[in-house]
């Protein structure tokens, strides 16, 4: 039973939002250069058909998340009963349990379908995550409720250091794709400890029909949007895996790990602290218009460079890092880059769409985009990896200006002060590449060793762009030079917590 402590969210604004945004950047930070670190070490230990192998299995993973977060509508309800949140909790355990179960009884004839005999004791081992997974969302919602990012964060961090060690020392000791789908487990029961450690609700024997229906009026279309968002992100793992084996799935996997998942798990910790926040002031528009744009900015000026940089180095990245023998992942990582500056710039919008309510509207979007990119993998992956990554970005950037275009009608907003937002980004970014392109060619012409050059260009492109966007976009710097304060001043003010979650209802 959860003890006594106020119902009230605490106050929204740029402190609570810095606040939050900090611990989550902070957290993304250790566990990204974590995964890094570990995603080299498992390519040097591991061959691509094992690391395919273990891609196979990890294909249906993402389900368990799927079908038992109704974390959303924790988030974005303006009260909240007891009733609603023990609901929610044994919700999501009842369908953990069962996609356990079914995760078990479909472990063979998975495998039999990717025609890899292996596959099937990796996927009935991955599928005790789902139940773990499941027991955690309640947990994790009220946390982020009560933007309690602190607390959150260092479990992360913890549960990702420790699953890393035992990937590391499995793949040591040869165990191949088991150290991947070992991690994932691993990553599962620390993270689902250390949370409920860190959270003092806990749930008591309710469940309510009525707060079911509360609960599914929000989360029905959540679901659809995040199922039709598992199947157009993993429906190319899933091609590929079939019809061109596990080691084009280990060069596509490997490319996507070193790109465009740190840049996904970047673009998480925006959403994750945006969406409280802009619940929080959901009725005042002009607030939420500004924050928009402010957040979309601030993830543009950080990831366009990186991704820009990323196409020209890609080859020396891949040579110092993982070795010759997944030159193969060059190319991919070069297309993929596209969907991933994408992906982050548009991350936002979707914030202000599920901070505003409109979950049946992120779901019709997300059913088209789903038809969109489905069909594209399907049409492209009988001609190899690369096409199936230009399907990825090309759909992509096709459907990100609907996006935008609902999250501005939502909001009373335009486009056209979406894209004005991003012109100095843009020219800066642009200005860069200008800049390394010709020096990186130059430097390879000059027999430099690939270390070399990928290190004299990542410091060009570091010397060109940071002056050119400070000129270019001067209120970003007062921006974070008050986010600084904001910081402060909440530091100074920080009061002791003694509980994160809402008191129970008498």
């Amino acid at each position: 039973m959860s003890s006594g402590v106020s119902q009230e969210r605490p106050a929204a604004g740029r402190g609570a939002f810095v606040t939050g945004l900090s611990w989550k950047l902070s957290a993304q930070l250790v566990t990204q250069a974590t995964r890094l670190v570990v995603a080299i070490l498992l390519a040097r230990l591991m061959s691509p058909v094992e690391f395919g192998v273990a891609g196979l299995a990890l294909v249906f993973a993402p389900l368990a998340y799927v079908f038992t977060d109704l974390g959303a509508v924790l988030v974005q309800q303006r009260e909240q009963s007891e009733n609603d949140r023990a609901t929610a909790f044994w919700l999501s355990i009842a369908i953990g349990s069962v996609l356990t179960v079914v995760g078990l009884l479909l472990a063979g004839p998975i495998a039999d379908f990717y025609g890899q005999p292996e596959v099937e004791s990796l996927f009935m081992v991955l599928s005790l995550s789902f139940v773990l997974t499941a027991a955690a969302t309640t947990h994790s919602a009220l946390l982020h409720r009560a933007m309690e990012f602190r607390r959150i964060e260092l479990a992360n961090m913890i549960a990702v250091l420790g699953a890393s060690v035992v990937a590391v020392v499995v793949a040591v000791l040869g165990g191949g794709a088991w150290a991947i789908v070992l991690q994932q487990v691993a990553n599962s029961v620390l993270y689902l400890a250390l949370l409920w450690r860190a959270s003092h609700w806990r749930p008591s024997r309710r469940f309510s029909r009525a707060s079911v229906r509360s609960l599914w009026s929000f989360s029905a279309s959540n679901l659809g949007a995040n199922l039709l968002h598992y199947f157009e992100r993993n429906t190319d793992n899933l091609l590929i895996g079939r019809f061109l084996g596990p080691a084009s799935l280990g060069v596509y996997s490997i490319a996507y790990n070193l790109m465009l998942y740190p840049v996904t798990r970047f673009a998480a910790p925006i959403h994750q602290v945006m969406f409280p926040l802009l619940a929080r002031v959901q009725d005042d528009d002009q607030r939420v218009v500004r924050i928009w744009l402010r957040v979309t900015r601030i993830v543009a000026v950080v990831v366009a460079p990186m991704m820009v940089g990323l196409v020209v180095v890609a080859p020396e990245l891949v040579h110092v890092l993982l070795g010759s023998k997944w030159s193969a992942a060059v190319p991919v990582i070069q297309i993929l880059a596209l969907a991933g500056l994408v992906y982050a710039v548009r991350i936002p919008s979707t914030s202000v769409l599920l901070a505003k309510g409109q979950a049946g509207t992120l779901f019709r979007f997300s059913a088209i985009s789903a038809v969109v990119l489905v069909t594209g993998f399907a049409i492209t992956v009988s001609w190899g990896v690369n096409a199936v990554a230009w399907s990825f970005s090309a759909s992509f950037v096709a459907m990100t200006p609907l996006l935008v275009w609902l999250a501005a009608r939502t909001v009373g907003g335009s486009v056209r002060a979406y894209a004005t937002n991003l012109v100095g980004v843009t020219i800066a970014t642009a200005v860069m590449a200008v800049v390394v392109v010709p020096l990186r060619l130059a430097l390879v012409d000059a027999g430099l060793r690939p270390v070399l050059v990928l290190l004299a260009t990542v410091a060009a492109g570091g010397v060109v762009y940071l002056p050119v966007c400070a000129r270019l976009v001067p209120d970003l710097m007062e921006e974070l030079g008050r986010a600084r304060q904001a910081l402060g001043r909440r530091r100074a003010l920080r009061r002791p917590v003694v509980n994160a979650e809402p008191a129970q209802d008498p």
